[in-house]
């Protein structure tokens, strides 16, 4: 614990000095990010975030005598998924817990003014839908695939174990470990879906149209569970990256002024 105080105290007093120390080499352009924490964080007290070039630097402290179990001063492993692009500048960390692991979200505020697809090619208009997912005006219609309603009879089952666990065991910890990871596997599944269906509509298309549906007001009623499970919003999101991704224009009208915002 009086390691990790004087460790800590150095990092945030004299950055570059604790980082050349730990890494064992020059580097310049050396700076604390901001960190954000969810209520119940990493089990140590404290966590800092600190730049070094392309570098990032994640220490974990335990200050506090009361911290169980004990955590030892280590570096953390992590998997990367894409680089940083040159000449962005890191402005903030977000740390994530999920029940697949740990999730570093980094804001990068890059200098750079990427051009906006115009209109062109062939144009499609989308309706969405509860029996068919979307209708396309060029005639195809996809069926939509019932994600969490196919999984509530194996949720109804692994949340009746659940109940039956003494609150705060440890057997009710790993019954509600199993209840998270069939969420999050729902989940998953329900955005490689949508990913897969927008790169087939851009395929043949150089203009999507999509209606600019009141989305909040569609899960507040009757259907609200299904057009939840359908993901009409997360799909929209998507299919918008896709077309920018894919150089098609994108936009969104709305039915009540008959034009497109």
């Amino acid at each position: 614990m009086s390691f990790d105080n004087v460790c800590k105290l150095i990092a945030e007093k004299y950055p570059g000095d604790f980082v050349r120390w730990l890494i064992g080499g020059q580097s310049v352009n050396i700076r604390i990010l901001k960190t954000e924490l969810s209520l119940e964080p990493i089990r140590a007290d404290s966590l800092i975030f600190i730049q070094a070039d392309a570098l990032i630097l994640h220490i974990e402290f335990q200050t506090l005598t009361q911290s169980k179990p004990g955590i030892p001063f280590r570096e953390v492993k992590f998997r990367q998924s894409r680089s940083i692009p040159d000449g962005g500048i890191i402005k903030q960390a977000r740390v994530v817990k999920r029940v697949s692991g740990w999730y570093v979200m980094l804001t990068v505020q890059w200098d750079v003014n990427p051009p906006q697809p115009l209109p062109h090619g062939e144009a499609v208009g989308i309706d969405v839908g509860l029996t068919s997912f979307v209708a396309i005006s060029n005639g195809l219609l996809v069926k939509r695939p019932r994600f969490f309603v196919d999984a509530e009879r194996k949720l109804k089952l692994l949340q009746q174990r659940v109940s039956k666990k003494r609150l705060g065991s440890n057997n009710w910890k790993k019954a509600q470990k199993k209840v998270a990871k069939l969420h999050e596997y729902v989940a998953n599944c329900r955005k490689d879906w949508h990913r897969k269906l927008s790169h087939q509509i851009c395929n043949d298309a150089g203009m999507v149209f999509v209606e600019d549906l009141n989305l909040i007001g569609l899960s507040r009623g009757m259907l609200g569970k299904h057009c939840l499970d359908a993901g009409f919003g997360q799909f929209f999101n998507i299919l918008e990256q896709t077309c920018f991704k894919r150089d098609v224009y994108f936009q969104r009208c709305s039915i009540r002024f008959f034009k497109c915002v």
